[in-house]
C-alpha cells in the first residue's frame, strides 16, 4: 500500500512521462510484482529488441540505394527533443533504456495510418533524434503491400524480389529498415551519426546474439566477426 502511495505522489512531482517516475515504478514491480501500479509504456518487449537488424545489418536481405534523403514524418535526425514534442503535440506514451551512463529516451504517438492502428516512435541519445519507428501491432497484407509500394515509389527504388523485409540506405549513411515478419510490421528510420551509444549498443546486442547464426554487416556495410 504505501508503495503505490508513494509512486502516486512521484508521478504527481515527477510527471508520469518522466525518467524519474519510469524507473521508480520498474524498480518497485521487480520488487513487488503484483503492486497495482501501471505505466504507460510505448512496448512491452526487451528494449534491445528494438534495435536487431538495425544496428548490426542482416547481409542476406535486400539493400537498395537511393539518392533522396530518408527521412520519418519529414523530421531530420538531430533534431532536438522539444522541437519535436512542441510539432507533434502531447505524446502517449514513453520507454526509457540504461545504457552505461547514457539514458536513452523513446516517445509515442498512437494514430491512424492506412486506416489501421499504429504508433509512431521518437528515439533520442543526448536529446537528439536518431530513429523513428512506425509500428503496427496487427498485421495486414494490405497495409504491408500498400507501405512497401509507397516506400519504393517515394524513394525511386524499383523493386526486385521480395516486399517483406528490406533495407533503403541514403547517401548521408541513413537506414530504412522495413520488416513483416508475419505477425507485426515496423518500419525504423536510423543514423547512426546522432547515436552517442552506438558502441555499447552494438556490444549490448552482440552479447544478447551469442550463439546464433546469422549473416551480418554493420550499418555502413562492412563484415562483422560475430556468432550471430
Amino acid at each position: 500500500m504505501f508503495g503505490v502511495i508513494y509512486l502516486s505522489f512521484c508521478r504527481i512531482i515527477y510527471g508520469k512521462f518522466s525518467k524519474r517516475y519510469f524507473f521508480l515504478v520498474e524498480k518497485y514491480k521487480k520488487k513487488y510484482p503484483n503492486l497495482k501500479v501501471t505505466l504507460k509504456k510505448c512496448f512491452g518487449t526487451e528494449a534491445i529488441l528494438k534495435f536487431e537488424n538495425v544496428l548490426v545489418r542482416n547481409g542476406s536481405l535486400p539493400l537498395y540505394k537511393t539518392s533522396m534523403t530518408i527521412l520519418m514524418d519529414k523530421i531530420g535526425f538531430g533534431s532536438d527533443f522539444n522541437a519535436i514534442v512542441r510539432d507533434k503535440g502531447g505524446i502517449n506514451c514513453t520507454n526509457y533504456i540504461q545504457v552505461g551512463e547514457e539514458t536513452i529516451k523513446i516517445i509515442g504517438y498512437r494514430e491512424r495510418i492506412l486506416n489501421t492502428s499504429a504508433i509512431t516512435l521518437f528515439y533520442f541519445s543526448g536529446g537528439k533524434y536518431f530513429m523513428g519507428e512506425y509500428f503496427f501491432s496487427e498485421r495486414h497484407e494490405r497495409v504491408t503491400h500498400q507501405m512497401a509500394k509507397t516506400i519504393l515509389k517515394r524513394y525511386s527504388i524499383a523493386s526486385l524480389g521480395d516486399e517483406t523485409e528490406f533495407y533503403v540506405e541514403d547517401e548521408q549513411g541513413s537506414i530504412l529498415y522495413f520488416c513483416d515478419n508475419g505477425f507485426s510490421l515496423s518500419i525504423k528510420y536510423f543514423n547512426p551519426a546522432y547515436c552517442q551509444s552506438l558502441e555499447q549498443l552494438r556490444s549490448i546486442f552482440h552479447r544478447k546474439s551469442e550463439g546464433k547464426q546469422k549473416p551480418t554487416k554493420d550499418i555502413q556495410g562492412n563484415a562483422v566477426e560475430s556468432k550471430l
